[in-house]
């Protein structure tokens, strides 16, 4: 015996870098080796690929897939163990995902900016081969044939001149003397030979979903835990004077009322009685320091500071400048904040729906005064994220309340104070200078920005001179943070709904108008793409119009065009959204559809009504009813194609809604002769002359 452990428990750890797109050992960090074998595991045989990912093979040909992102309904517990299934061989439905907890081990754990594909779609898919690799070896060694006599399929490995075969799991105490492959002999499949990036995967959670078995952030339980919700200012910015919570005694169920630095946390032996004693409790607040100001004030306030805008060149004979406007939106997730925490001798545990585990951790230890090491972060399943759950606020308060109380808490947001109490998309105003020389050229483009929060523009994705980008801001204390593309969502409006009135400036057809002014191979694929589908030289009905908008980041680009109908008295009715996209190669097609229909629905509720208001320091939407979102009903025909691609993978996630906004827009321009420059589009009247 080589070692005092069984080689049927022997486990192997497979170094991959840290989101770095290189390889490194377990021991002696950048190396020509993928994998090295570091340690022992005696409570089960198993293959593990770490730090980023962990892969295990059982003795059952179970495969474990540790996912180091968090799994928000965007599919990404799917798409990760996908691209590690495909070169491993593997059999699919024997793939188990599974999440990481909350360590820099892990490298970047931050979900968003649609990086989980782009960042570890190598070093997943050099993981998957480099195992597949050392079982061949390992199974040529025990029958004694060349490994080039071997092949894999649905986790086996088989001899291809006879009818042997030998499973990944049978394998696992016979790869122990196997040499790790040396990286630069690895083959990495060519799109032509995949069988499992390219098809679709319905979301590898559903069965799990559909019957209940799925555990959401807001199913955890433990028990003897208790439940705690939060009281809080009315007021953007109001601070705790003092508390009252004689009359919450009195109810059953009553366990604590504590201060804590965003007001009173209520604790109580259920989320329903939480809420019924934090009812009860009086409190008097220290004022806000907007408490005299209202959304039109902050409109108005940051529209001045929009002052006199550069010159364009000299040759400019036509030209236009415009004032566009964005409003606060609130995140809204369909599943409010919420987070388990467990203090106890100094150390505290936590299950909840970050988007980032590491900063979570982060201010759980900050919240409670004790390092990072002694907080241990669990990521469970999240009813939506779109950029809340990076700001932990949530997880570091569920930690200081099972610290004040002394027990095992389950910190809940109701939805009014999940509206209420968010880190909203900043609002902005924009101005937009620009315009055409004698030839209907370009001759400049001149964008300022004035935000309370930090929106700053950004340059069109099309071939332009003279571009200047500009931006100034105003803080009003409104807490604001990232929201699904970030400012793309503000900054694309402005700027595809320009470039549509420069192409009417130009009298040229928005479509040709875009294409005129790009060399971009890929961007002018999907404008023309878009274009064929939506079949956009057709005449349509009186009253109705189309519109056109693109968008390119994330690795990926996409282009919409929208339909809309309007009745005499105004009303908008969207008819149909044609969506193409490049994203490269597209690893899970029905996924991105998917993304790609929420995105548009999103979009359109936000350009059409959906807002967060300020009145005398006051947010005035507190749920579904009064921060509208579409429904089925309005909800339009949406058709989607996927450019073929062999480039490397592009985001998803934010990518389905930039362009749709904009191509709206533009659309009821061309059905009515009405520019909307401020959104949502409710505060334009659309009536037909």
């Amino acid at each position: 015996m080589k070692n005092s452990v069984s080689l049927e428990r022997r486990n192997f750890t497979i170094g991959a870098a840290l989101g770095l797109g290189a390889v490194v050992t377990g021991i002696s960090g950048v190396s020509d080796l993928f994998a090295s074998i570091d340690k022992f595991d005696k409570e089960k045989g198993a293959f593990s690929i770490a730090p980023n990912i962990w892969l295990e093979i059982r003795k059952d040909n179970t495969i474990l897939i540790t996912i180091p992102r968090s799994e928000l309904g965007q599919g990404v517990r799917t798409s990760l163990s996908m691209i590690t299934a495909e070169e491993l061989d593997a059999d699919w439905d024997k793939i188990l995902p599974v999440n990481a907890e909350g360590d820099s081990k892990y490298g970047n754990q931050s979900t968003g900016g649609s990086t989980s594909i782009r960042v570890f779609w190598e070093t997943m898919r050099t993981a998957g081969a480099q195992v597949r690799l050392m079982l061949v070896a390992a199974a040529a060694k025990h029958w004694g044939v060349p490994a080039n006599k071997l092949r894999t399929e649905n986790s086996y490995v088989y001899e291809s001149q006879s009818n042997r075969k030998i499973s990944y799991g049978e394998l696992i105490e016979k790869v122990a003397d196997i040499p790790i492959p040396d990286i630069k002999s690895i083959k990495l499949k060519s799109p032509e030979e995949f069988k499992i990036i390219g098809k679709t995967k319905w979301h590898i959670d559903n069965p799990d979903i559909v019957t209940g078995k799925a555990v959401y952030s807001s199913d955890f339980k433990l028990q003897g835990m208790k439940y705690a919700v939060v009281i809080r200012s009315p007021h953007i910015g109001g601070k705790l004077k003092s508390f009252d919570d004689l009359d919450a005694r009195k109810i059953n169920g009553f366990i604590g009322a504590y201060s804590i630095p965003e007001g009173v946390a209520v604790v109580a032996n259920s989320t329903y009685n939480a809420f019924k004693c934090a009812d009860k409790i009086k409190t008097e607040w220290i004022d806000g320091p907007i408490m005299n100001v209202g959304s039109d004030i902050i409109s108005n306030e940051l529209s001045s500071l929009l002052d006199e805008m550069p010159d364009l060149p000299a040759n400019t004979v036509k030209s236009f400048e415009h004032i566009y406007e964005v409003p606060l939106l609130a995140h809204a997730t369909m599943e409010p904040m919420n987070s388990f925490a467990n203090f106890k001798d100094g150390k505290c545990e936590i299950f909840t729906m970050t988007q980032n585990p590491q900063t979570a951790r982060s201010a759980a230890a900050k919240a409670l005064g004790i390092g990072e090491e002694n907080v241990k972060v669990n990521v469970l399943l999240s009813g939506g994220g779109f950029g809340r759950g990076h700001r932990n606020d949530f997880v570091a308060m569920a930690a200081l309340i099972s610290k004040l109380s002394g027990y095992p808490v389950k910190l809940t947001y109701s939805k009014e104070d999940d509206i209420k109490n968010d880190f909203y998309r900043p609002m902005s105003v924009h101005k937009v200078k620009t315009g055409i020389d004698k030839n209907g050229a370009v001759t400049g483009w001149i964008h300022k920005v004035a935000s309370q929060g930090t929106v700053k523009a950004t340059d069109p994705q099309y071939d332009l001179p003279g571009i200047k980008n500009l931006d100034v801001a105003k803080n009003y204390g409104i807490p604001t943070g990232s929201w699904r593309a970030v400012n793309n969502t503000q900054v694309y409006f402005v700027n595809e709904s320009a470039i549509d009135e420069l192409a009417i400036l130009a009298n040229v057809d928005p479509f040709d108008f875009r294409l005129n002014i790009t060399k971009d191979t890929r961007l002018r694929r999907v404008l023309e793409t878009v274009a064929e589908k939506s079949e956009w030289t057709r005449k349509l009905p009186k009253n109705s119009g189309r519109g056109i908008a693109s968008f390119a980041g994330y690795g990926a680009y996409s282009a919409h065009v929208v339909e809309v109908t309007l009745s005499k008295a105004g009303e908008l009715k969207v008819d149909r959204i044609v969506a193409v996209l490049d994203c490269g190669i597209a690893i899970n097609p029905g996924n991105i559809e998917a993304q790609f229909m929420g995105a548009a629905m999103d979009a359109l509720a936000t350009a059409l009504k959906s807002e967060i208001t300020v009145k005398n320091g006051r947010i005035m939407q507190s749920g579904f009813h009064d921060f509208e979102w579409l429904t089925i009903k309005e909800a339009p025909k949406l058709e989607f194609f996927v450019i073929p691609s062999n480039e490397s993978p592009g985001g998803i996630g934010e990518v389905g809604f930039p362009a749709v906004s904009p191509a709206l827009c533009n659309a009821i321009y061309n059905a009515c002769g009405v520019r909307v420059r401020k959104l949502p589009i409710k505060h334009t009247s659309l009536k037909v002359m």
